[in-house]
């Protein structure tokens, strides 16, 4: 029945559950989970496979999805009792009582994201509302669902209250082992706790998480997405590339794409740059796992999904996503043989902000970094300020790094890859290298190449 709404309740410990983009069981599945949780719209019904369209919840806006795997439902009609309660009725569930707070809440991460914090007056009204329904609902005594937590504990960040907030996350991220929560609610609960932390110290209220405890909860919902990348086939990655067939690759060359590209993206300068360095080099080149049109509209992938409110306590989510997916690759490689300091992490425009991201919180430290039209801005600190805690980036004085930028830029212009390599000396580098390339925009020349490739030669050297 077309417009009959549904509901995910499969895929809690993978993140979701997968979508395809043809009814066929064989045809091509898309980057992106539909979230546990999801609610989402009939379009179409052919035996146990659904065409939907998304209503709230977070993955692809449209799609084909199985209502079954084996014994296991992954997504059922959604039950009246779902739905928001009629006005002037009383709520009879604990879901129900929330239905007027999760409207809210979905309108607002729907609307335009916000570049300040600052408080809803409306949020704290429903936060208020919710906690006498959870007085109500939930026995003395007795564990709040985590769902409700994550609710609240938002409500209460939207309303401008982080240290309300973050004890209402916390609840959620100690719920270990509890049958009713899942690795991605707890996963959520800890990102909340680590944001309200942030905003607190930034508005200078006492009470909330400390650095440290903020920096642990991230630590803690990475280590929630690592577990589920088994391969470099679940990081997305295709097979490596060993350069020379004659013998075990020596050196590892990692390059990540720019929003709304892919991993072949960066073959050629790849091929080109891993041939300067004459030694065995395996070229690795991972895809984000969210899309992203290119410059041209078509589909593409991404490193990030486009939650960027800070107002939105979960923002960080799919950042810490792609550092567990990106660990993944680097992880393999040093299991493979190759050791860190032989291993080089560059990335062009939105791939080079990961690759200092990976490169800053990982220990031991990389070979070093290539920075490809690039930028750094307040992003990449203010993470790390939250990853790290109040010791900074474990690796940033031992760190490598070449800034390669297009003088003619109009992408990430040219003052932005100048003011990066400041940025990055704030954030412990040393002697971060860089180089503008006249008549050059928001690509990567032959000469930017040959540069690099100079650059990793003397670090390699250097190490040995």
């Amino acid at each position: 029945m077309a417009g009959r709404e549904w509901e995910v309740v499969g895929g809690a410990d993978k993140g979701g559950i997968l979508v395809r983009d043809g009814e066929d069981l064989m045809s091509a599945s898309l980057p992106d989970r539909l979230s546990t949780g999801a609610v989402i719209a009939e379009e179409e019904l052919t035996g146990e496979r659904l065409r939907f369209r998304l209503l709230s919840g977070s993955g692809p806006k449209s799609g084909w999805v199985s209502l079954k795997l084996r014994d296991k439902v992954l997504v059922q009609p959604r039950s009246a009792s779902a739905s928001s309660t009629a006005p002037g009725s009383k709520p009879t569930t604990l879901r129900e009582a929330f239905g007027e707070a999760r409207a809210y809440l979905e309108a607002q991460r729907a609307g335009k994201p916000s570049a300040e914090y600052k408080g809803d007056p409306r949020a704290a009204e429903l936060a208020k509302q919710c906690e006498e329904w959870i007085s109500e609902f939930v026995p003395l005594g007795n564990p709040v669902p985590v769902e409700f937590l994550l609710a609240l504990g938002e409500l209460h960040f939207r309303a401008g209250a982080p240290v309300e907030a973050a004890a209402v996350f916390q609840q959620g991220a100690l719920a270990e082992g509890d049958a009713e929560s899942s690795a991605e609610l707890q996963r959520l609960a800890h990102i909340g706790v680590a944001a309200a932390g942030q905003a607190a110290e930034d508005l200078r209220l006492p009470g909330g998480p400390s650095a440290e405890e903020a920096a642990a909860a991230m630590a803690a919902a990475k280590a929630l997405h690592r577990k589920t990348f088994g391969s470099l086939a679940d990081a997305g990655v295709d097979a490596p590339r060993d350069m020379r067939p004659d013998g075990a690759a020596s050196v590892a060359l990692v390059l990540l794409h720019g929003n709304g590209g892919n991993g072949l993206d960066l073959r050629q300068a790849g091929l080109k740059l891993g041939a300067t360095l004459e030694e065995h080099c395996r070229l690795v080149l991972p895809k984000g796992l969210y899309t992203a049109p290119n410059l041209v509209g078509k589909p593409g992938c991404s490193w990030r999904d486009e939650r960027s409110d800070r107002r939105d306590p979960f923002r960080w989510d799919s950042v810490l996503r792609a550092l567990a997916q990106l660990d993944t690759v680097l992880d393999t490689l040093q299991a493979d043989g190759i050791p860190p300091e032989r291993i080089i992490l560059g990335g062009f425009s939105q791939g080079s902000f990961f690759s200092m991201l990976v490169a800053l919180t990982r220990t031991p430290p990389v070979g070093g970094i290539l920075v490809l039209g690039g930028s750094v801005g307040g992003r990449v600190a203010a993470f790390l300020r939250t990853m790290t805690g109040s010791q900074g980036s474990p690796s940033a004085q031992d760190l490598r790094a070449y800034l390669g930028h297009g003088a003619e830029d109009r992408t990430v212009p040219l003052a932005m890859g100048k003011m990066a390599v400041q940025e990055l000396k704030a954030l412990g580098l040393k002697d971060p290298e860089f180089k503008a390339y006249p008549g050059v925009g928001h690509e990567i020349p032959e000469q930017m190449l040959v540069d690099m490739g100079a650059a990793v030669r003397r670090w390699l050297m250097t190490d040995g």
